[in-house]
């Protein structure tokens, strides 16, 4: 675990998940067949090829497996959800809960990046899945802010996490983050958290 200071400590959660990279290496090609057959790009600050905002729901059978796995570490590591104190026991009745969120799947070739930015427009929780990343793949870029008098917002550092294949990376969606300019391949599952309650 990681903690970034802004004026107050913002807690950046990563672990690696103990997933094949054989299954991975199938969520990417799946992603990349429809890249192939034309699908449309999503618009955004990436520079990559990117796929629906909705793609769990879309494509729920190649990815209910990791997003399944990304909700259990994002409740039981980072946010609990909502009404949990009626559910104390969260690993039993993980498939027991409602889900708003969005989750998409991103290309960087060599030269590709993403600007600064931040997803606080809805969102609670924000995170990262590397289905792979190849060596010279840029890291994932925190920026550290500072809230002056008057409004004015300084940067005061920039903070590389480095990952690789299987790491996730889960932080509050209001943290200010980048991809600077990669030099290699970089596959990976981004998305929002925004809310996740019991079904009662």
């Amino acid at each position: 675990m990681s903690t970034v200071y802004l004026d107050y400590p913002a807690p950046i959660k990563h672990t690696t998940l103990l997933r094949s990279k054989e299954d991975d290496k199938k969520i990417i090609d799946f992603f990349l067949n429809l890249k192939e057959q034309g699908v449309p790009d999503r618009l955004s600050n990436v520079t990559g090829w990117k796929s629906d905002w909705k793609s769990h729901v879309l494509y729920q059978d190649v990815l209910d497996d990791l997003f399944r796995e990304i909700v259990e570490f994002h409740n039981n590591y980072f946010v609990e959800p909502r009404n949990s104190d009626d559910v104390p026991d969260f690993v039993k009745q993980s498939g027991n809960y409602n889900i708003d969120a969005e989750l998409w799947f991103a290309e960087y070739l060599p030269g590709d990046s993403a600007d600064e930015h931040n997803h606080t427009w809805r969102s609670r929780s924000s995170f990262v899945y590397y289905l792979d990343i190849e060596e010279g793949g840029s890291p994932l870029t925190f920026v550290q802010k500072h809230w002056r008098n008057h409004g004015a917002i300084d940067t005061v550092r920039e903070i590389d996490l480095q990952v690789h294949q299987g790491t996730l990376v889960l932080f509050p969606s209001f943290l200010d983050h980048k991809v600077k300019a990669t030099n290699s391949k970089r596959y990976l599952i981004a998305g929002n958290i925004n809310d996740i309650t019991y079904i009662e």
